[in-house]
């Protein structure tokens, strides 16, 4: 540690690295007070039963234990406590709400990403007319507010006077209470996300395919392969970089979802729709308790439930691009 402390010193002397670290010090500076700091405070503060309200108190891994087995665990009889408690509240809706996130996470990450693709290669395609039209139509709901998509989704699912039930009923299918029922309001969200993230997913593809070298297709042509297996012997593997790519940052993004749920449903019908992070929202900002202890545990699971689904996902792709 001492020999790169001096190396660090003796580097300094150059003016170039000091110029160096000047340039990057506002962003260290920000990264500091406004990442790094919130980031270990909240690791701090996960371990108190601090309420804003009042001064916090140690309580050790009491949170914890709460979020997975239930309000009154103590450590010394951690089994016996976790069958006689978990029934409790906060467990309850801990479990609910991570089966919440997966479900959500499953369905808007793998329709979004099935989605943009097709519709990429479709784009793609020499014989596809207007595709610079076509490209700004699609993404516009990339870039337009959440708050607006969420008020215009509302109208269009409403049961007495949305569009949605009104061809419903044209085509002789039974009108849907979308965001009123708890089987079908958290498959209408998983729709408006898919909608709204198509058109970042198909420029993140287009730049793919656009990457992918010609002389492999006039190959397979000369080989009398069709257009389908073209796709699926040439397109489909060379964009696996791509498709991990929109298929990771998909997946942290759906973990993270809280203003479509904050918007459309507040994590209702009878909590179909609660996920981890409105979960979080709740504990922490609603009054009158304001439980930041309890809700800075949440945060910290669910980075862990992030951290490792993310490794997950590396490990897959790494294998996928060595068959």
């Amino acid at each position: 540690m001492g020999a790169r402390v001096r190396g660090f010193l003796r580097d300094l002397r150059n003016p170039r690295v000091r110029a160096g670290y000047l340039f990057i010090s506002p962003f260290m500076l920000y990264f500091t007070v406004f990442l790094l700091i919130p980031i270990l405070a909240s690791v701090l503060i996960s371990f108190t039963d601090y309420s804003v309200l009042k001064p916090a108190h140690w309580v050790g891994l009491k949170n914890y234990t709460r979020i997975f087995f239930g309000r009154k665990v103590e450590l010394a009889s951690l089994f016996e406590a976790a069958v006689r408690e978990k029934g409790t509240r906060d467990t309850v809706l801990f479990y609910k709400s991570l089966k919440n996130t997966l479900t959500y996470a499953v369905g808007s990450v793998g329709g979004g990403v099935l989605l943009s693709l097709i519709v990429a290669i479709i784009f793609d395609e020499k014989w596809f007319r207007g595709r610079s039209a076509f490209r700004t139509i699609y993404f516009l709901p990339t870039i337009t507010p959440m708050a607006a998509i969420a008020f215009i989704w509302i109208l269009l699912f409403n049961p007495r006077t949305g569009l949605i039930n009104y061809f419903f009923v044209r085509v002789g299918l039974p009108a849907q209470s979308w965001l009123g029922d708890p089987k079908t309001a958290m498959l209408s969200l998983i729709l408006v996300s898919i909608w709204k993230g198509l058109g970042y997913n198909v420029v993140i593809f287009l730049a793919g395919l656009q990457g992918i070298p010609t002389e492999y297709y006039d190959a397979a042509k000369v080989d009398g392969a069709s257009r389908l297996a073209e796709i699926w012997h040439i397109t489909v593997p060379l964009l696996m970089p791509v498709v991990a790519f929109v298929t990771v940052t998909g997946v942290i993004g759906s973990f993270q979802v809280f203003d479509l749920v904050y918007f459309m449903t507040k994590g209702g019908p009878l909590n179909a729709t609660e996920v981890i992070v409105h979960l979080i929202y709740e504990n922490g900002f609603q009054p009158p308790e304001f439980k930041m202890g309890y809700a800075s545990a949440l945060a910290i699971v669910l980075f862990g439930v992030i951290f490792a689904f993310t490794v997950a996902q590396f490990r897959f792709f790494r294998r996928r691009q060595t068959w």
